[in-house]
């Protein structure tokens, strides 16, 4: 059977409630719902995602990667891309072996794709080595606006043209800097600042559809995938007198996941993987 590609997209700074309330055809078209980071801003949560850790949920009927021993939790489900040699052995939907799981699937031969919006993923910058490190293809797109990378078109049209001459199976992965403060985005005009709770939330919705309708047009695209799309934290709008992200508050703590299958063959049953009998379900309510 044909190896699935694997595909990773994190939506930097985006909210649980602002997924919650957001008019979504792809993103909530799969297996979603809120879970936990694993760290409070994006170096930290990357490094925690390239090393399989993906955000977790505490529902029993039907979460994502959780760390709950099964002496503590009555059910616990399989782990997504677990990091074999350091990990405990665990059941999960694909172990790999190497310094993350980018040098995991280069080890078994899949062509490994980056692009990254925000600045700890600019190439120019020391700190970013370490998330941009075994890419066999990596690209970063400075935007004058933003003072970042966040060029969402550019860098699907470049992921695009990357796999279509790849020769064998692909791990795709996608940083998306528009959710990110101040959640400026080419498909609206909002912009929001600290002290603007409503504005923050009204701007971070518009950028996340926009997100959503490109990523659409992504996948419509390819075939033959398994896709994670999740937020690497939230940021807080005034919550306890705080703003932004880089520090413990459960509005930090709080992102959004999707789980979207089109892999090929018996692999491609999502509510199987997931539910393991429980058919029927697209979405669950994080509880914790």
């Amino acid at each position: 059977m044909q190896a699935t590609n694997q595909i990773l997209i994190t939506l930097d700074s985006c909210r649980w409630d602002t997924f919650a309330v957001a008019t979504l055809p792809l993103l909530k078209g799969g297996t979603h719902g809120r879970c936990y980071s694993h760290a409070t801003f994006t170096m930290a949560a990357h490094h925690a995602l390239f090393a399989g850790k993906l955000p977790h949920s505490f529902n029993e009927a039907e979460f994502f990667d959780t760390a709950a021993a099964g002496g503590r939790r009555r059910v616990v489900r399989k782990q997504i891309w677990r990091l074999d040699n350091p990990e405990s052995k665990r059941e999960s939907r694909m172990a790999v072996v190497g310094r993350n799981i980018k040098d995991g699937f280069r080890r078994l031969g899949f062509t490994t794709i980056g692009t990254g919006a925000m600045n700890w993923f600019n190439p120019k910058l020391p700190a970013s080595e370490q998330l941009t490190c075994d890419f066999d293809h990596y690209a970063y797109f400075p935007d004058p606006v933003s003072g970042d990378g966040r060029n969402l078109e550019q860098q699907i049209a470049w992921a695009l043209d990357v796999i279509a001459r790849a020769k064998t199976p692909y791990f795709l992965f996608i940083n998306v800097g528009e959710t990110h403060h101040r959640y400026w985005a080419k498909g609206h005009d909002l912009t929001a600042d600290w002290g603007d709770a409503e504005g923050c939330a009204r701007a971070q919705r518009a950028s996340l559809e926009y997100v959503d309708k490109l990523i659409g047009e992504l996948f419509g695209e390819l075939e033959n995938f398994f896709a994670v799309v999740c937020g690497d934290h939230g940021d807080c709008w005034g919550e306890d007198g705080l703003w932004g992200h880089g520090f413990y508050h459960p509005m930090v703590m709080q992102v959004p996941m999707t789980v979207i299958d089109r892999s090929v063959g018996l692999a491609g049953s999502i509510r199987r993987f997931w539910s393991e009998g429980r058919l029927g379900r697209k979405r669950w309510s994080g509880v914790g």
